[in-house]
């Protein structure tokens, strides 16, 4: 990277590194799922974004620009943060507003301002925000139980059998960490407010 000053003007020269964002779901080995998708209990508060280490302008305050914007759309800004003279270098932790994490498929990125002067744009990340419920939001199709149960499940049968297997039904769109939740109830459809 090389850090210039001409022209009365800061300019940074370098290929800035991914931004990391730890709420990303990661498969089995720890490795982020393809397309990026963010955990769902995390799109309620600001996403925390970290910025990889730059070669941070002594003297002068380091500013991040924050981009982020439906994937293939020009840079948007969305937020800045600024690292006065005389912060640490490293990597800086900042935040991705919540109200700007719409369904979708993004890319995140940043630049660095010095001065007022920008650096050229980061490598891009994708992210995927998912607000849709499975299935479209609607109720899901009841489990389906042995046949041999005949729509009655006795203590005798549990006791033998020592456990309850059942058949649950496919649903549209399913997606990576979906969760399914079945509630035993005593209704054949439970009210909307029973969950």
């Amino acid at each position: 990277m090389n850090n210039l000053f001409a022209n009365g003007r800061w300019h940074l020269d370098a290929d800035f590194a991914l931004p990391r964002v730890p709420a990303i779901i990661k498969d089995d080995q720890g490795n982020e799922v393809e397309g990026g998708l963010l955990q769902r209990d995390a799109l309620d508060d600001d996403v925390e974004v970290i910025i990889p280490a730059w070669e941070f302008i002594a003297g002068r305050t380091n500013t991040v620009v924050l981009g982020w914007r439906l994937a293939g759309a020009p840079f948007k800004e969305v937020a800045r943060f600024d690292f006065p003279h005389p912060d640490t270098p490293g990597d800086k932790t900042v935040l991705l507003p919540a109200p700007t994490l719409v369904s979708g498929v993004h890319e995140l990125s940043y630049k660095i301002s010095v001065a007022g002067n920008a650096s050229a744009e980061s490598l891009k990340k994708t992210i995927t925000v998912d607000l849709t419920p499975p299935d479209a939001g609607q109720r899901p199709g009841q489990a389906s139980f042995p046949d041999e149960l005949q729509g009655v499940i006795t203590d005798e049968y549990l006791i033998r059998e020592t456990k309850l297997e059942c058949s649950l039904p496919a649903y549209f769109g399913p997606a990576v960490k979906d969760v399914a939740t079945y509630y035993w109830t005593d209704t054949n459809l439970p009210p909307d407010g029973e969950p």
